[in-house]
């Protein structure tokens, strides 16, 4: 779960000692949020700390944090918002692994928006069907502006700590259901945010599929009931589409069961999606998979929403800290 990292920094700095786990960071219309997120082997991940803040400039807010003047003991990461970053799907040139990214931005040149001498870019390869033997070239390439990813590391910074890593809801939302896979199996994930639904497809911890639906909790709980089955139908429509895609593109492998992260009791997605789907409908059951004991406060399900990519952001390996 290590990926993906986007390069911005191009020195290598010598690496001090750090506090085991990650300090993700992600800051939105909504404000900033951050959580302190440790992995021990054969142990639940456990979140130590966190913090929410309200809307506002970047700057004074990483200054507001409460670990302030002590952010330079963390390995620190920020998760991406989504007018951040693109992902996009190409073939990965047969190059030296050390020009692989350099080959990667012209290779996407006309598949994104902007000049691509500007961008930090990263991959993730797509799963292919390992019977038919063969290696598969197709991958999800990531990228984001350097200006986007500068801003960042000039909040950290001006707090005299080091941005090592910046990540992205997908590959959050990817590890997330990582930790509830069946070996061989395919997991989907509708992790519903206050902004948005977020669909993914993960196979033996690598992503399959992602879609985006710009339908989130605070639309769901701020419509009256006929507003409220519109926003449903509309989910379930996305829904279906994207098991069909899954099943037509991956057909080697079967989807084990679809997980909806957690809603308040008010919204009554859940049973609404097991009333119309053919597929397996579970909930997500994150106090089964994380260890909320330090955080009581956060594990409510308008908590857990705003903060469900930072939890699979959190949950990345460390053995992946250093940026080219």
């Amino acid at each position: 779960m290590g990926f993906p990292y986007i390069p911005f920094v191009s020195k290598r700095a010598r690496t001090p000692s750090f506090k085991p786990g990650w300090l993700a960071f992600a800051h939105d219309d909504q404000g900033l949020r951050w959580l302190h997120m440790l992995q021990v082997p054969g142990e639940k991940p456990r979140v130590l700390a966190w913090q929410s803040l309200p809307a506002g400039d970047i700057l004074p807010q990483m200054r507001a944090v409460s670990l302030a003047g002590k952010l330079k003991r963390y390995r620190c990461m920020a998760v991406l918002k989504s007018d951040e970053y693109q992902i996009v799907q190409a073939e990965l040139p047969a190059v030296p692994p050390e020009e692989l990214r350099q080959a990667l931005r012209w290779g996407i040149r006309e598949l994104v928006d902007y000049p691509v001498e500007d961008v930090g870019v990263d991959y993730l390869e797509v799963p292919f069907d390992k019977s038919r033997g063969g290696v598969s070239r197709a991958a999800y390439i990531v990228c984001a502006k350097r200006a986007v990813l500068g801003r960042y590391v000039a909040a950290f910074t001006a707090v005299k700590a080091r941005l090592h890593v910046s990540d992205v809801p997908e590959t959050a939302h990817r590890n997330l259901a990582a930790l509830c896979a069946v070996e061989g199996k395919g997991v989907a994930l509708l992790g519903v945010t206050p902004g948005y639904c977020l669909l993914t497809f993960t196979l033996d911890g690598d992503l399959c599929l992602a879609r985006r639906i710009e339908i989130g909790l605070d639309a769901m709980l701020g419509a009256d009931a006929t507003q409220r089955a519109q926003q449903f139908d509309r989910i379930l429509l996305e829904v279906q589409r994207s098991l069909d895609a899954f099943e037509r593109q991956f057909h080697f492998a079967s989807l084990s069961r679809l997980l909806v992260s957690p809603l308040p009791d008010k919204v009554d997605l859940m049973p609404f999606l097991v009333d119309n789907l053919e597929q397996k409908v579970e909930s997500l059951d994150l106090n089964e998979i994380i260890d909320f004991s330090a955080v009581p406060d956060l594990a409510q399900p308008g908590q857990l929403a705003a903060c469900l990519a930072l939890l699979g952001a959190g949950l990345r390996s460390e053995d992946a800290i250093e940026v080219l």
